[in-house]
């Protein structure tokens, strides 16, 4: 058993406490108060509240968030931002195009409306080919799988460019490896973590 000086020994033992800050149970007005800029207000605004919102609903959304948008829009790397979190919430619809034209209806701003309409172009054409093709190869089912993966995996990349810069090779190797529900988990941590190492920190 432990000798007599345990005791002694563990009340020296350093603690190692921490906090946990639950983003999931944010309302919106709570996000709006913490003042974050405008990629991490969006992002999390797009994982929070899109997530089980149908397409009419999630639309109504986005046109409330139009002031974040413009803003996000007039970023430096706001585009790759605003792409990735639409390959997020796209990969998840089955009709992307009937979407994409119902959020876009509901924006008012037609200068927003026109550089969002060309960057979901260009993600329809992009993002979710492979896996449309692998569709009609190999079954609707496991086309729509894939490209619920390859959205999130293009989505998760964008964000971590725009956060961190060019990924190493290391990182790029792990990502496509990654199953769909890794690439969720990383694309959550990638709002706030601190480094890279972070976003894919084991805890």
């Amino acid at each position: 058993g432990p000798g007599p000086g345990a005791a002694a020994v563990q009340a020296l033992q350093p603690e190692a406490p921490y906090l946990l800050d639950d983003l999931a149970a944010e309302t919106e007005q709570q996000l709006t108060d913490r003042r974050l800029s405008v990629v991490a207000d969006l992002t999390l605004r797009f994982l929070q509240f899109l997530r089980r919102r149908s397409v009419e609903d999630a639309a109504d959304d986005i046109a409330r968030w139009q002031c974040a948008v413009r803003l996000l829009l007039d970023h430096p790397r706001g585009q790759e931002v605003m792409a990735a979190l639409f390959s997020w919430f796209l990969a998840a619809v089955p009709r992307r195009e009937e979407a994409m034209r119902t959020v876009l209806a509901r924006l008012d701003d037609p200068v927003t409306r026109q550089t969002m309409k060309s960057m979901l172009d260009d993600l329809l054409e992009q993002g979710f080919v492979k896996g449309h093709a692998k569709g009609r190869a190999k079954g609707r089912a496991e086309g729509r799988r894939e490209g619920t993966r390859a959205g999130r995996l293009q989505a998760l990349e964008q964000v971590l460019r725009a956060r961190f810069g060019a990924l190493p090779e290391a990182v790029a190797e792990r990502l496509r490896d990654a199953t769909a529900a890794d690439l969720a988990r990383w694309t959550l941590r990638a709002v706030t973590a601190p480094s890279l190492d972070a976003v894919f920190a084991r805890a």
